[in-house]
């Protein structure tokens, strides 16, 4: 098990590497223990995470004119 740090650290690293389901997920993961309230960069974290998973697949739900 991850420390809230590390999931965090490992987080970041996956947005800057392009890997936004494995952020999402180490995002989930923090959520998901529930101890303390998120911060405010916890919060952005989870919103971009969510927000560019969805954004990937935007293109592929266009109705065909």
């Amino acid at each position: 098990m991850l420390s809230r740090k590390q999931l965090v650290q490992a987080a970041q690293l996956a947005e800057q590497c392009g890997r936004y389901k494995d952020m999402a997920t180490a995002m989930r993961q923090l959520v998901m223990e529930g101890k303390d309230p998120l911060t405010h960069e916890e919060k952005t974290l989870l919103s971009e995470a969510y927000n560019l998973c969805t954004v990937l697949h935007l293109p592929g739900t266009r109705p065909i004119p």
